[in-house]
């Protein structure tokens, strides 16, 4: 009787031998091939390796950290780490080996593992999971790293980290737009890639021209002198520089000059006339920084977007020793309010004291600055007195500081040189066409606004201008005056220290928020205040006194309308009134009847002024309350000295610009007034100087307030942000064009995996071929999510489910109702369509398909998959690959309990595991149709499937194994008498004096359940018609070596009935003494032990019978086609 297996199924890890399918077996190593022959399936030896020609790239002390691979591009790249200098990464294309860097700056270890990339645009976008992502050009380091920095290759671009400066100017260009509009201005790089950096901090704000300035050109200068407190080092392999403008602080920004192929060394200047016509920026670069993170886990790319998963980003906030004050000047000059003229006369010469004459010409030259009993004019021009002809200065008829000596000059307020015009001046001492105002320096002077607050607060920046959150304190808060005295106001800055400064700082900036106390408004002159009431007839009465019977404060700001202003009534409005018996006074505004506000009665204004005072008020809409604070950049970007190192603030104290500028208006008076109407005359009063937020017109509806405002930063306590179930889509890369936006994320294209699917630990595509979508698989630590780009899954009521077009970038993230997840992201692979990873936590293996997510691990292999989680650490990997030439997953544990079991192989077509291998890899790739691996440390890369060389793998040669269980009717004992197996001619040809193999070609190992156990050996075989056989020997457990010792050498050493001599054992046939050395070499005195056991022991009886073949190919195609025993029926255990 016999039993037969043609090997029809494949690996069986579950179940026992004894009753296991009779298709499966319980092992077998280095079988890459298994296709159909005869009833069953041929056992062939795995092809071997062959290396790759890398040109001694690979050396001893390279450690493969991983790999990505492009199959539609037809390029693989490989990472190695160096354990003694520069890192590497190699392209491997066709047949072709190439460096594409060389260089210890890309800051590896052993433990760093890529996770995640992407091509296009021949750029090599990764992430190795602990330093920034990268972005590097795959031919543009091959050869030298000269000159090569960090920022050079990182998928960042840095963009300026200093603010253009500006200067107005004159020149003959008939142009003059400037003058109409606020101006900011900023600028950004872009790079050789066509990949573009945000705009640089905002520069101050230029006003427009005020009354007094005829300006039509600004210079603008770009601090890219690479040398300096606060100048650019321009990056390397940019192309342009992108100089660019806005009207104002909302307007959109133009680029209105490019500097091409700019060179570090000096600053770049622009004059700028205007010209805003230019390409609009995209608002994306108006973020303080790119988006990208810090560092992140995962990243792929679909649809030509950039995807990135589980990221750092931001930086915590350190405390920093940051205070402010405010500075109120109050001595500056007053403007003359009424009009002055220099009068040039003719006369007839007469000696003094005669009177010239009359005046035959007047010139208004405008408005005077007074200072003391001085009266100011500043000119262009000015010569020693002399000649004919006085000026005088009159006012209203009357001569004017007649008693000063001879022209002279001096320094008024620190304002600059300027010159008393005398009654003793001369024609040749002034030259009337080059004469301008003193009052310019006051009419738009910046200044922080009266009645104000402000909270100050400092952020740092890294080397790409990524910034942490804003740090302020209690000592950051300052608040204005509503002195109208304080014609000037500063806020100011000091840092106490260098303590805390963050080691990745490089540079720092303080910010200001808004006036946190008024969004708007407008101030004037009023000489109307007055108490007003209505009695029961309706009649309304006026009076200066207070009494109880009085129902509002009025308020006529007529003269302010009349000047030019303007003003609509908002409810929460309120009143600031100066100076009014002394005091300042803040009123609600209840009500508005023409140019009259209504105001809320205050108690503690006893008696008011009599009419014809001038007194300055401020109507402001209030901030609103509990309102988050923003704080902006002022046009100020500071350096850290020595980042990195002992890093110390280049500046500790500054003054922040202010908010507000400086307009002359006319005033008006009241020269009559009747307390019974409440109406008066209203006359001109001259002109004054006022704080206001443009040099437009007040109308509320019209103005806008532009400040020096940069970017905004919002108070944080929150810092560093880790986002483990989040992922992040960058703008669109269009190949062929110059549009390349994967250095582009937007904060609002920020999407999430769900909490309970764990920290998300792979991103990755999935294929067209297996469901119409654009689908990336979200694999988490304990569940995975499938993410819909451009398309959403809708579920009908037969909870089936379709694909429909979704104007959204992720139309849906829809979680498996499986629940499997990855620790090993490395493990992750992608195949048609199909998704393999390992699942430690579960101990499965799975795949993703069109019909989900399944464990093939359960395909009679898990108890296998069961003992590697038991035994994987944390730090151990996975590796995964497909062989297309065979269409077999290969997956490789770091730490399997043997060597020889640390790869299984996973059939495609058939859906069994079939084969354990002797290889190992640190990553696998398919090229040229067949896997491809990185080997261990010092390993060069070999292709599979080597047809010259079988079962050779990093050029040593492996055994094939076999483990097979023959238990038909496992209940009945057999006794079990000989083996046939059929071979391949490479191993049938081993007998009759034709053996082309080595002795040890084939061996089998034969055991039972009852502890049974014998062996065959090559020459035990016979070979007729392309059948082995051989008869079974008896049990070499059981014989009991009854036969007396022989003497075997002379130098061993009997021990019982055993000599051992060379770690072989034999039994002696004949007496010896035991305990005395063998002298009797005879050979027929001795048998080898195995020899004996098998001849004289007990006859192999049991259930089911265990075979494990051991086959050396020495370089051949080896096939077993199957294996055969026969047996007897134990008679004797019958029933």
């Amino acid at each position: 009787m016999e039993i037969t297996r043609f090997l029809k199924g494949g690996l069986n890890t579950d179940d026992s031998p004894e009753f296991m399918d009779e298709n499966d077996y319980s092992y077998l190593q280095n079988v890459s091939t298994i296709s159909p022959g005869g009833e069953g399936n041929v056992i062939e030896a795995s092809m071997g390796m062959s290396a790759w020609n890398d040109a001694g790239l690979i050396v001893s002390t390279h450690t493969c950290i991983g790999g990505l691979n492009f199959r539609g591009q037809g390029k693989a790249f490989l990472f190695y780490y160096s354990s003694i200098g520069n890192h590497m990464i190699l392209m491997l294309s066709g047949s072709t080996v190439t460096n594409v860097i060389n260089w210890s700056g890309l800051n590896w270890s052993a433990t760093t593992r890529i996770n995640g990339g992407a091509l296009a645009n021949d750029i090599l976008y990764f992430t190795d999971q602990e330093n920034d992502l990268w972005a590097i050009h795959t031919t543009r380091y091959t050869s030298s790293t000269s000159g090569l920095v960090i920022e050079d290759i990182t998928l960042i671009k840095r963009g300026p980290q200093y603010p253009i400066t500006t200067a107005k100017g004159s020149d003959a260009t008939d142009v003059d737009i400037i003058g109409q509009y606020d101006y900011q201005f900023a600028y950004q790089y872009v790079y050789t890639d066509n990949q573009a950096s945000v705009l640089s901090p905002y520069s101050k704000l230029v006003p427009q021209n005020d009354t007094n300035e005829s300006y039509n050109k600004i210079t603008l200068t770009i601090p890219t002198a690479d040398s300096g407190s606060d100048n650019e080092s321009l990056p390397n392999n940019i192309k342009q520089i992108n100089v660019c403008s806005r009207i104002g602080n909302t307007g959109t920004w133009y680029v209105v000059d490019i500097l091409k192929s700019p060179s570090s060394g000096s600053n770049k200047t622009v004059v700028f006339y205007g010209n805003v016509n230019g390409i609009a920026v995209e608002s994306h670069y108006e973020y303080a920084f790119e988006p990208i993170p810090n560092v992140a886990t995962t990243m792929t790319m679909l649809k030509n977007k950039l995807l990135i998963g589980n990221y750092t980003e931001g930086y915590d906030s350190p405390s920093i020793a940051l205070s402010g004050s405010v500075t109120e000047d109050t001595s500056a000059p007053e403007i003359i309010t009424t009009v002055f003229n220099i009068d040039k006369e003719t006369y007839i010469a007469v000696s003094p004291p005669a009177w010239p004459g009359t005046p035959d010409s007047t010139e208004d030259l405008g408005y005077f600055i007074k200072d003391g009993n001085n009266l100011y004019y500043k000119l262009t021009g000015y010569s020693s007195p002399g000649g004919a002809g006085p000026y005088e200065i009159a006012e209203d008829g009357r001569v004017f500081n007649q008693s000063i000596s001879p022209s002279f000059s001096t320094n008024v307020d620190d304002i600059g040189i300027a010159h008393v015009i005398t009654v003793d001046a001369t024609d040749q001492d002034i030259d009337i066409t080059g004469y301008y105002h003193l009052d310019d320096t006051y009419t738009g002077t910046n200044s922080a606004a009266r009645n104000s607050s402000y909270k100050l607060g400092i952020l740092f920046s890294d080397k790409y201008g990524r910034k942490c959150t804003v740090h302020t304190n209690s000592n950051c808060i300052l608040n204005t005056s509503k002195n109208e005295e304080a014609k000037s106001i500063t806020l100011d800055w000091s840092l106490a220290d260098h303590v805390n400064i963050p080691d990745w700082a490089f540079s720092y900036t303080v910010v200001c928020s808004k006036n946190l106390k008024k969004p708007w408004f407008v101030s004037g002159h009023t000489s109307h205040i007055i108490y007003s009431k209505i009695d029961a007839e309706g009649t309304k009465t006026f009076n200066l006194d207070y009494d109880l019977s009085n129902n509002y404060i009025e308020i006529d700001i007529r003269g302010f309308i009349e000047s030019g202003g303007g003003y609509d009534y908002k409810n929460g409005d309120r009143i600031v009134i100066s100076n009014l018996n002394g005091s300042d006074y803040d009123l609600k505004i209840i009500g508005i009847d023409g140019t009259r506000l209504y105001c809320e009665y205050d108690l503690s204004l006893i008696t008011l002024p009599a009419y014809g005072g001038q007194y300055l008020f401020e109507i402001y809409t209030p901030a609103p309350q509990n309102f988050d604070i923003l704080f902006y950049e002022q046009g100020e970007t500071y350096p850290i000295t020595d980042p990195g190192g002992t890093p110390t603030f280049s500046t500790t104290s500054g003054t922040i610009g202010g908010d507000v500028v400086s307009i002359i208006r006319s005033t008006f008076i009241y020269s009559s007034f009747d307390l019974t109407t409440g109406e008066g005359v209203l006359e001109s009063g001259g002109s004054q100087i006022y704080q206001s937020m443009s040099y437009q017109t007040d109308v509320d509806d019209i103005v806008q307030w532009n400040t020096s405002i940069g970017r905004g930063f919002a108070e944080s306590t929150i810092g560093q942000k880790n986002k483990p179930n989040y992922f992040r889509i960058s703008q669109l890369y269009i190949a062929d064009t110059e549009i390349t936006g994967l250095n582009e994320f937007d904060v609002d294209e920020d999407y999430h995996t769900p909490l309970e699917n764990g920290d998300l630990q792979k991103l990755q595509p999935t294929s067209k071929q297996q469901q119409e979508g654009n689908v990336v698989l979200a694999i988490g630590r304990s569940n995975t999510a499938s993410i819909y780009i451009d398309e959403t899954s809708l579920n009908i009521a037969n909870e089936t489910s379709f694909l429909v077009s979704s104007d959204e970038t992720v139309g849906a993230v829809r979680s498996s109702n499986k629940g499997y997840g990855t620790v090993n992201p490395e493990s992750v692979f992608e195949y048609r369509g199909h998704v393999f990873w390992w699942d430690k936590d579960s101990a499965c293996f799975v795949r993703y398909a069109s019909n989900g997510i399944f464990p093939i691990s359960s395909y009679k292999a898990q108890t296998y998959f069961k003992k590697q989680a038991d035994q994987q650490g944390a730090s151990d990997l996975v590796i995964s690959g497909i062989d297309p030439y065979l269409n077999r997953l290969f997956v490789t544990f770091e730490t399997a309990d043997t060597t020889e079991k640390k790869t299984i192989s996973f059939d495609l077509d058939q859906d069994r595991w079939k084969s354990y291998h002797s290889f190992t890899g640190l990553y696998y790739f398919d090229m040229n149709n067949t896997l491809n691996n990185a080997g261990e440390t010092g390993d060069d890369v070999y292709a599979h499937n080597d047809d010259t060389n079988y079962c050779t793998f990093f050029g040593v040669e492996k055994d094939i194994v076999l483990d097979i269980s023959f238990n038909d009717r496992p209940d009945i004992l057999k006794e079990f008498s000989a083996l046939q197996l059929k071979t391949s001619t490479d191993l049938y040809n081993w007998s009759s004096g034709n053996n082309n193999v080595d002795t040890d070609a084939i061996s089998v190992s034969i055991s039972n359940v009852d502890g049974q156990a014998s062996d065959l050996v090559y020459s035990d075989f016979e070979v007729s018609e392309y059948l082995a056989y051989a008869p079974f020997f008896k049990d070499t457990t059981s014989s009991d070596g009854k036969s007396a010792p022989a003497w075997v050498t002379s130098t061993a050493y009997v021990i019982g009935n055993i000599v051992t001599e060379s770690a072989t054992k034999y039994i002696c046939l004949l007496a010896h003494t035991s305990g005395t050395f063998v002298t009797d070499l005879a050979a027929d005195k001795w048998v080898l032990l195995s020899t004996y056991d098998r001849l004289n022991g007990e006859d192999l009886v049991s259930g089911a019978l265990r075979l494990s073949i051991t086959i050396k190919p020495s370089g051949s195609p080896s096939r077993l086609y199957f294996a055969k025993v026969g047996f007897e029926i134990s008679q004797g255990h019958l029933l």
